[in-house]
C-alpha cells in the first residue's frame, strides 16, 4: 500500500476531528478516518495504528473487533510507549485466547500487506 504514510495519517485525523477537517475544508467522516488510518498504519506508522485500534475498539468508521483493536494497539505500542496502559486496559477485557490471537497477528504482521 504505498503513499505518505503521515499525510494519510493527517487525512484521518481531519475525517475524525471535526475541527481540524473543518478548518482544512473536510466534512468529518468516521469511516473514511478509519480508511485513512489504515492506509498509514498498514505502512507501519505507529500513530495510525493506535488510531485504528482505537476505531476496533470502539467500533467507530469499522465493524466493533477487540482482536483487532488489540493487534494494531501491540503494534504501535512497540514504538508509543505512552499508549501501552490504554492497551493493557483493553486487553484486561479480553480472553487468554483472545490476547493469544491479537499477539499472534501483531507478531505476524509486516508492512505493505
Amino acid at each position: 500500500m504505498g503513499g505518505n504514510a503521515e499525510a494519510q495519517y493527517v487525512m484521518g485525523r481531519w475525517n475524525a476531528i471535526p475541527l481540524e477537517g473543518q478548518a482544512a475544508g473536510i466534512t468529518p467522516d468516521i469511516r473514511q478516518a478509519a480508511k485513512w488510518f489504515r492506509k498509514a498504519a498498514e505502512q507501519g506508522y505507529p500513530e495510525a495504528q493506535y488510531n485504528l485500534g482505537l476505531a476496533y475498539q470502539n467500533g467507530q468508521g469499522v465493524a466493533q473487533d477487540n482482536i483487532q483493536a488489540l493487534m494494531w494497539m501491540n503494534l504501535a505500542a512497540r514504538r508509543l510507549g505512552r499508549i501501552i496502559r490504554t492497551r493493557d486496559r483493553l486487553a484486561l477485557k479480553m480472553t487468554l485466547d483472545e490476547r493469544a490471537k491479537a499477539e499472534s497477528l501483531a507478531n505476524a504482521w509486516r508492512p505493505g500487506r
